[in-house]
């Protein structure tokens, strides 16, 4: 798999990630997270209701290996992570 240009994901800062959607531009990312599931699953995660508006990040990624993020297992095979955030886009739960 190659190492996608952006993220979009409902939480802000992570760790890990459960829930996202990634693409080589900002919509295609957008796009991915909310017709993969992600959305969906990460807003019935947090019993968000149908009409609720909840804060969407979009990230731009970079290699794991040149990031700061701290190394908690060095076993762990991580290929990316978030950079900067470059947009917060509203989104309606339906």
């Amino acid at each position: 798999m190659s190492m996608p240009k952006f993220c979009v994901l409902c939480e802000d800062d992570l760790d890990v990630i459960y829930f996202c959607g990634t693409g080589d531009t900002p919509d295609k990312a957008f796009k991915d997270f909310m017709n993969n599931g992600s959305f969906k699953e990460q807003c019935r995660s947090w019993l968000n209701m149908p009409g609720d508006m909840v804060d969407v990040y979009i990230y731009s990624v970079m290699p794991y290996e040149d990031s700061e993020w701290p190394r908690y297992d060095e076993t762990q095979s991580l290929e990316w992570c978030l950079n900067k955030k470059i947009e917060t886009r509203r989104c309606e739960v339906i």
